[in-house]
């Protein structure tokens, strides 16, 4: 009987959603400023192109449109290398997420960039970490850098479909089967379902509460560190037109006919089935690598999002979505969405969906279990 009343229960929370974006607590004093001679030592390993965020907003996509330029090297093995993946667990840091930025951590991890490290090719990191600990590594190294400064790619994506993406995407503990502690994503079948989804949005306690106020903030205290000049936005729903090309090749001053232009029919890391979820498959763009409509996934039986969870979020994130489009040129929409109509939720009915999820919707997630296994051979659960 699988545990679906545990499913990002209290003591086993869901990820942040804003993970790579989000402040760690308020702007911090950047502890590597009185580290001059480290910064200057290590400062030529530095990326010379990094996406910071947002995850499931096709960070991944940019990650390979970047690395297919001719002039462009991978400055790690794989696309997110950051210092609680490679050096901080040994220099003692511990498996915490963010592990404090202390100087011998950095000094490890932009040495860890070094053997990449080319001049006549820039190298392209994907990061996707504290906005304090990037902000206060750009200003180590940012004064001891002989060429031109660093960019930095933010991706955003309309806020409902991120939302759904992210619900999709993760295993939690709790789920069933598990397959490790923490937090993956599994070739496993753990139960999602659009009803449940829009009960969780409903009850707007976190992650399914309003993010993009949180990505505001954050990409102002990122900008005001690295300087409006040096930081992109760029929407995810934008990646397929040949223009992002051309504006991405301008930004990271690199010519736009060294892209591989195939990529701009493709998706990476598009999760609609659930074994390939965070494997880096590309796939052909408008359809999952199973032949489903984009924005349905298997592990929720590849039911759509429900039209009155799309509003909801919508009107939830209207006004910092203009603030975004105001401040930063690109918003949550490449086209303005045609919003249903309706009535925004009241604070009783938020709280009545709270109230339902330890019994009304594990009696969904069973549903719709039941169903699932009625349509998959079992073999390919495993």
């Amino acid at each position: 009987m699988p545990h679906t009343a545990a499913l990002g229960a209290p003591g086993l929370p869901w990820p942040n959603l804003l993970n790579g974006m989000q402040l760690q607590g308020a702007p911090s004093r950047c502890e590597l400023s009185e580290a001059a001679s480290m910064c200057a030592e290590n400062a030529h390993a530095w990326p010379d192109l990094h996406i910071l965020g947002t995850q499931k907003a096709a960070t991944s996509q940019l990650y390979e449109v970047l690395v297919s330029h001719t002039s462009v090297n991978a400055a790690a093995e794989g696309k997110e290398f950051c210092p609680e993946r490679a050096t901080a667990t040994a220099l003692g840091a511990g498996p915490a997420l963010w592990p404090p930025l202390t100087e011998a951590v950095a000094a490890a991890y932009l040495r860890d960039f070094a053997p990449r490290a080319r001049p006549q090719n820039l190298t392209a990191n994907g990061c996707i970490d504290d906005a304090n600990r990037l902000a206060c590594l750009h200003r180590c190294v940012a004064p001891f850098l002989r060429s031109a400064q660093p960019r930095y790619f933010v991706t955003v994506r309309d806020p409902a479909d991120q939302l759904w993406s992210f619900y999709n995407f993760y295993m939690l503990p709790g789920d069933t089967p598990r397959v490790r502690s923490g937090y993956d994503w599994s070739t496993r079948w753990d139960a999602r379902s659009a009803a449940d989804f829009h009960t969780r949005v409903l009850a707007g306690d976190a992650p399914f509460a309003p993010f993009v106020g949180g990505l505001l903030a954050s990409l102002r205290h990122v900008r005001a560190s690295v300087g409006n000049d040096s930081l992109l936005l760029v929407h995810a729903d934008t990646l397929s037109e040949p223009s992002a090309l051309a504006r991405i090749g301008k930004f990271a001053r690199l010519p736009p006919e060294g892209f591989d232009r195939k990529l701009l029919a493709e998706r990476t890391n598009d999760g609609g089935t659930t074994a390939d979820r965070g494997a880096q498959t590309i796939v052909p763009s408008g359809s999952g690598a199973g032949g489903h409509h984009s924005g349905t996934y298997q592990i929720s039986h590849y039911e759509p999002m429900h039209n009155d969870t799309r509003r909801l979020i919508y009107e939830r994130e209207r006004g910092a979505c203009e603030a975004l489009a105001k401040e930063f040129g690109v918003g949550c929409w490449a086209q303005p969405p045609d919003l249903p109509g309706g009535e925004a939720p009241t604070g009783d009915e938020r709280a009545r969906a709270r109230s339902v999820r330890g019994g009304k919707t594990r009696g969904m997630a069973l549903a719709s279990e039941a169903r699932w296994r009625a349509m998959v051979p079992e073999a390919e659960r495993r």
